[in-house]
């Protein structure tokens, strides 16, 4: 079984902190040595009382400290990783009782799951739940540490307890963490131009396809398109289309786009404005809507008064020219429930028979596999034929086969009007106050009949797998609460199901990709700052760009960082499977271009993503060749007129790095020697980039760039359309700065200025 990258990351940490540290102020509880495979340490301090560390699974009331190797120890990796978690926090300057408090809350909470990065948003909202204030800060420290080392998931969020950002930095990464990662919003707008493309002779929409995932998107759209409360506005929305209206802005007639919207928090019904950018997203969204959950609203009005004419349930539907020509129904007349389902084309994919008793008059054909049973051309069903009600007739009664809904029925044999009556019944009392429908809001309510999101149970609910609302609800002629649709969005979006996945792991996107629903109305306020949504999504959203070929950088004004992208297609499960190979659309510069109607500045090392005519350079480094180690640059491979000038600017670099250790001041300058780890580190990186261009094994043209965030490089082959993963091997600066600080002999003091003459 591979390892996954947070696996990696412990093992290689611990590795590398047991090679380098030593146990000496540690014994065991019988005063030997203390080793790493002991289950307690002791630690006893030059003033006071000694100090117990445990890393048990339980920590018994009664500790007899000589029976300690009865107790059981935490496996290796939560073990030895905590164990180095205690060597860190015995080091502070805190008071013996926070730091044995720092340890238990770091234990037990490695206890609560079965691999450290199992860790996840919801489980570690549930261990903070009712727990107290400086638990919480205890666990939030800890929880930082790992997050800072990549033992698990960079997205989950920790735990807080509640306190306010003061300082500018608390309140700038307390706005961040409400905000979604650009690159989960481009995903999500992959995923809708799959789901329900521009071009509508694409649109797969038969009436018992399920359509949870375009759902999903439909209130994805709209979320994007304007900061409400997704699942407590949306899902209650009357059907309708995208309206418009314009008006004078500044001397000038501007097109407003806008969407009746049912008031919430007090607020009155209103006319909710969309951004223009996601106008064509959300217009071909709500028509794509409307078309798929007609079914459902003609349901909602047959179930609310069955002895309406068929005109007045179907209204603007149009069922199919052959049903309608094989059941001829009267318009101006009611119709029964089986009957509307053929119309509906519930039974289009069947031999077009039922099963009925058997004494019936009209026209009957004996079943092949029970001749004691015969079937019934449906088109041919009064309300007085009498159906056989069990569960291999269910199947195609219902379209669904489950003995708890055969117990719904009172009897085997049930005419068509009892049978409907009986459904009927059933159903209204498993959705409370039908037709009005609540999605647990205290105004949050909708006429089924004229819901924007009204679904059938085959529309909805994944075959075999998830869990249903009630029993039958997987039946067509079931129907699909709001409540239950927007919690199912809400944990589809923020989580991975282990049967059904999550909508992005659905779609071959990393199980990483998550999004919490209201982080959406976050964003939108960011926009402000913004000054708009970036044309990556625009154009993703939009359509006008096809989604496989997604952009792999997208870069952010000011001082953020360049954030790489390319990891939309990435998957975990590929890594584990491929080792270092795995599948991705690459674009080479042209292409890049032709992509995002930008141009991609050729530089003296290969070209940069970035468009410098719209957002100026912010990269700066102290190298001869600007663009090495930035992230929107690019390397190709076998470049020999860009490796030769990488290979001396290294030649610089190097000779840099010797001459500052001959420097006077370097044996006391703490600017000098911090300038040398620094230093030291970007030229390993530099000298590894040449090594990888240089390397005859990888293909003459393929793409070289650093991903710092993941100390990596990915060389991407264009031709076969794969990407490798090259580890960086990065020295250790402290060990460096040690051994070059100990080959110097001591200077002799010296005016302080010359510190800063040094430097020039």
């Amino acid at each position: 079984m591979a390892i996954n990258k947070y696996q990696q990351a412990q093992r290689d940490f611990v590795k590398e902190t047991q090679r380098k540290t030593s146990l000496a102020a540690f014994t065991n509880p019988l005063g030997k040595p203390a080793t790493w495979d002991d289950p307690i340490w002791r630690y006893q301090p030059q003033v006071g009382k000694h100090l117990i560390y445990y890393f048990t699974v339980e920590i018994p009331q009664k500790v007899q400290l000589k029976r300690f190797i009865d107790y059981e120890a935490l496996n290796y990796i939560k073990r030895h990783l905590l164990m180095i978690w205690v060597l860190l926090i015995n080091a502070k300057n805190i008071a013996p009782t926070t730091k044995r408090r720092e340890c238990d809350i770091a234990r037990w909470a490695l206890t609560q799951v079965e691999h450290i990065e199992d860790f996840t948003t919801y489980n570690i909202q549930a261990m903070v739940k009712g727990k107290p204030k400086q638990t919480i800060l205890h666990l939030h420290t800890f929880m930082v540490w790992l997050k800072n080392n990549q033992f698990i998931p960079s997205h989950i969020r920790l735990p807080t307890a509640n306190q306010k950002a003061v300082t500018g930095d608390e309140l700038m990464i307390a706005k961040q963490a409400k905000l979604p990662e650009e690159k989960v919003l481009l995903a999500l707008g992959a995923i809708h131009f799959e789901v329900i493309p521009p071009d509508e002779s694409l649109w797969n929409t038969p009436p018992l396809l399920c359509q949870r995932d375009a759902v999903f998107c439909v209130l994805a759209a709209l979320g994007m398109a304007s900061p409400n409360r997704i699942v407590a506005e949306q899902t209650i929305l009357n059907t309708q289309l995208l309206q418009s209206m314009t008006q004078l802005v500044k001397g000038k007639n501007e097109t407003v786009w806008f969407l009746d919207w049912k008031g919430s928090k007090r607020y009155k019904d209103n006319r909710n404005h969309i951004l223009s950018a996601m106008v064509p997203a959300v217009s071909r969204s709500l028509v794509y809507m409307q078309r798929i959950s007609e079914p459902a609203r003609i349901l909602a009005r047959f179930y609310a008064d069955p002895s309406l004419p068929l005109k007045s349930i179907l209204l603007h539907f149009k069922p199919s020219k052959a049903n309608s020509d094989a059941l001829k129904p009267n318009m101006n007349k009611p119709i029964h429930l089986i009957h509307l389902g053929f119309l509906l084309g519930f039974y289009d994919n069947t031999d077009g028979f039922l099963p009925v008793k058997k004494n019936e008059e009209l026209p009957t054909i004996h079943s092949k596999t029970n001749k004691s049973k015969c079937h019934k051309p449906i088109v041919n069903l009064s309300m007085d034929s009498e159906l056989i009600v069990n569960t291999y007739s269910l199947i195609k009664l219902l379209g669904i086969k489950t003995d708890k809904v055969f117990r719904l029925f009172s009897k085997n044999i049930l005419t068509v009007e009892a049978f409907q009556n009986e459904w009927i019944s059933y159903l209204k009392s498993q959705l409370i106050g039908f037709p009005i429908q609540s999605n647990n809001t205290l105004a949050g309510t909708v006429d089924y009949r004229h819901a924007m999101f009204a679904l059938t149970g085959p529309q909805f609910f994944i075959k075999t797998k998830g869990s249903s609302s009630y029993i039958g609800a997987r039946s067509f002629y079931a129907l699909v609460d709001c409540k239950t649709i927007g919690n199912s969005f809400s944990r589809d979006i923020s989580m991975s199901n282990q049967k059904m996945g999550s909508l992005f792991t659905r779609y071959g996107f990393s199980d990483e990709f998550r999004l919490m629903a209201h982080q959406l109305r976050h964003w939108h306020n960011d926009l402000a700052e913004r000054e708009g949504i970036s044309h990556a999504v625009i154009n993703l959203w939009s359509g006008r760009k096809n989604p496989e070929q997604i952009l792999h950088y997208v870069h952010r004004e000011g001082a953020e960082r360049a954030n790489e992208i390319s990891d939309i297609l990435f998957d975990e499960k590929i890594i584990a499977v491929n080792k270092e190979e795995f599948s991705l659309n690459v674009i080479s510069q042209t292409e890049y271009e032709l992509l995002t109607e930008t141009v991609a500045t050729v530089t003296s090392t290969g070209f940069c993503t970035q468009n410098l005519t719209v957002t100026p350079c912010s990269f700066l480094n102290n190298f001869e060749t600007q663009c090495a180690l930035c992230a929107s640059s690019c390397h190709v491979a076998q470049d020999t007129q860009a490796i030769g000038l990488l290979e001396k600017d290294l030649q610089v670099q190097e000779h840099r790095l010797k001459d500052v250790q001959t420097k006077n001041a370097f044996m006391h300058s703490k600017n000098m020697q911090n300038w040398f780890k620094i230093h030291l580190n970007n030229t390993e990186i530099l000298r590894q980039l040449i090594v990888i261009m240089q390397d005859n094994k990888i293909a003459p043209g393929s793409i070289i760039r650093i991903i710092t965030s993941q100390n990596e490089f990915r060389i991407t082959d264009l031709k076969k359309k794969l990407v490798q993963q090259y580890k960086l091997a990065l020295p250790n600066v402290n060990d460096a700065l040690a051994q070059a600080l100990a080959l110097k002999p001591q200077p002799p003091k010296e005016n302080p200025l010359s510190q800063i003459l040094d430097l020039i």
